[in-house]
């Protein structure tokens, strides 16, 4: 989830580029329906049914339609996208931006997605879709992008997720995944991280939080990013890398 507010200097840089310009372009015509993101959060019984409304009125405020060259430059990625092709796992696939541009730059791509109708909307330019993590095949995966999705989830679900993923990556592939921190505590964690806070987006998690969980999935964090802060908000987004613990007979 983003800001309501979009700040001048990123207008002007999404105005360069053509995802930029359809994001922005569905930004004001949310401006002039107020309460459809409400009526989204007001009528969800479950998370499922959540990301299903949120992708059927293409609400930006859940679907923020990111640029790619963006996404992947919070998570990390540019150099590695660009030195080899990959087979990739994109997990929570939003407005299909970065689907559609990791086909066109020639990777294997595969979709993970709660929501049916996303998967839907990238079949064309992916090659299996998953709703279920648990499906994944083992070591099959030389990167795994994970971009706006871990604060839209609980600790537990989270954490059966990334089981399943660190299980899916090739033993030299790694997972690149963005999540949600305090501004003013690095250690807070949201202990009530129930239907509420998964909808708008508010699971915080401090990074030894992640940490400690990652490893507990039979990962390890490699490397830690701290990108930019929420606008008008306490939270910062930060990325980690995850690889594979190493197995020592």
């Amino acid at each position: 989830m983003e800001s309501k507010t979009v700040s001048i200097e990123r207008i002007l840089k999404r105005l360069r580029h053509r995802y930029g310009r359809k994001s922005l372009f569905r930004h004001l015509r949310d401006a002039f329906r107020p309460n459809h993101s409400t009526f989204i959060v007001e009528n969800a019984e479950s998370v499922t049914e959540f990301w299903e409304l949120a992708h059927r009125g293409k609400s930006h405020l859940w679907l923020s339609g990111t640029p790619p060259s963006e996404v992947f430059e919070r998570l990390k990625v540019l150099e590695c996208l660009e030195n080899r092709k990959l087979r990739i796992l994109n997990v929570g696939v939003g407005e299909g931006y970065c689907s559609s541009a990791l086909t066109q730059q020639g990777h294997q791509l595969d979709a993970l997605d709660i929501s049916l109708k996303a998967l839907k909307s990238v079949a064309d330019v992916t090659e299996n879709q998953f709703v279920n993590a648990s499906d994944l095949s083992n070591e099959k995966y030389d990167l795994i992008l994970h971009h706006l999705v871990a604060q839209h989830m609980s600790h537990k679900d989270l954490s059966t997720q990334l089981g399943h993923l660190i299980r899916s990556l090739k033993n030299d592939g790694f997972l690149a995944l963005q999540f949600v921190s305090s501004c003013e505590n690095d250690q807070f964690v949201t202990e009530d991280d129930g239907l509420p806070a998964q909808m708008h987006g508010g699971v915080l998690r401090s990074t030894k939080f992640m940490s400690e969980m990652t490893r507990r999935c039979g990962g390890n964090v490699i490397n830690v990013y701290k990108m930019e802060s929420w606008q008008n908000s306490d939270a910062v987004f930060k990325t980690i890398h995850v690889n594979k613990q190493s197995i020592t007979v």
